[in-house]
C-alpha cells in the first residue's frame, strides 16, 4: 500500500513498537516515513538503505550471506534505487 509498499498490519506493529501515534490529517506516506526514521534511529543509520529495506521486507535484521537474505529482493531494490539516483 502506498509508495513504500507496506502492509498495514506491519505498519501498525511498527507504530506500536516505536510508540508513534498517527497525526490528524497526516498522509499514509508521511506516517510510513516517520516509522522508517524511527527504525533507522535505532541503528544510527549504520545499516544503509539496502539493509533497512531488507529489514522492512523480512521483518527483522539480516545480512548478505545469511540464509534469510532475499537476494532477488536486494537486486530489485538496488536497481530501483539506482533508477531514482539514490545510493545504498
Amino acid at each position: 500500500m502506498g509508495r513504500w509498499q507496506v502492509h498495514p498490519d506491519r505498519l501498525f506493529s511498527e507504530l506500536r513498537e516505536n510508540r508513534i501515534e498517527p497525526q490528524l490529517g497526516e498522509t499514509w506516506d508521511h506516517l510510513v516515513y516517520r516509522v522508517l526514521r524511527a527504525i533507522w534511529a535505532h541503528t544510527g543509520l549504520q545499516e544503509g538503505a539496502l539493509s533497512c529495506a531488507m529489514y522492512w521486507h523480512l521483518g527483522h535484521w539480516s545480512g548478505p550471506g545469511k540464509p534469510d537474505w532475499d537476494i532477488t529482493y536486494a537486486g530489485k531494490f538496488l536497481e530501483a534505487l539506482e533508477t531514482v539516483g539514490g545510493t545504498p
